[in-house]
């Protein structure tokens, strides 16, 4: 070590060495803040965020104000929906069926209600989830219905909701997903 410094005295002052060693360590924090912000991004682009597999499209109509009054539908009707199933890139059509009730969702921390409000389900056919179904039981007449969430429920809750109300933020695993 003592051979090594030498050389290095012969060559470099002492405030050059402090100045490499901290532009040495400013480069190596650079290097680690872009890994970390490629981890960090990397999730945003490659992670699949929804209940149902990635080859699926779904579609629905422009709502505008003008047919909000005029009383006309923004649902497809049967011709529009067959006009779509007869596309050659198209393997099934499925349609969503809106909830015509009201559905509360509740929850509790500690025995505390925190949150309580309203909010809208719709059923989907069974051929288009990408959930294994046997996990899901429902019994007629019981109280709790099992659905399952879209991460954007989740996101917006934890970001919108609970962030503005200093309520707790809710993981993956806490609300049930296992795997989407």
């Amino acid at each position: 070590m003592n051979l090594v410094w030498k050389l290095l005295r012969q060559h470099i002052s002492i405030p050059q060495f402090i100045g490499f060693f901290f532009a040495n360590l400013f480069g190596m924090f650079i290097v680690l803040l872009g890994f970390q912000f490629y981890q960090d991004v990397m999730p945003v682009f490659t992670a699949e965020d929804s209940f149902m597999r990635a080859d699926y499209l779904i579609m629905n109509k422009k709502i505008g104000t003008a047919s909000t009054i005029s009383g006309r539908s923004n649902t497809f009707n049967n011709s529009e929906i067959d006009d779509v199933s007869s596309q050659k890139f198209v393997k099934k059509v499925g349609k969503f069926t809106s909830a015509e009730y009201k559905i509360t969702a509740n929850m509790g921390v500690n025995g505390t209600n925190v949150l309580n409000s309203e909010i809208p389900v719709e059923a989907v056919p069974d051929e288009f989830i990408d959930v294994p179904l046997q996990e899901w039981k429902y019994t007629a007449g019981a109280d709790v219905v099992p659905i399952i969430l879209p991460r954007a429920y989740i996101t917006m809750y934890n970001f919108g909701f609970a962030q503005s109300h200093s309520l707790p933020k809710l993981s993956d695993g806490l609300v049930g997903y296992d795997r989407f």
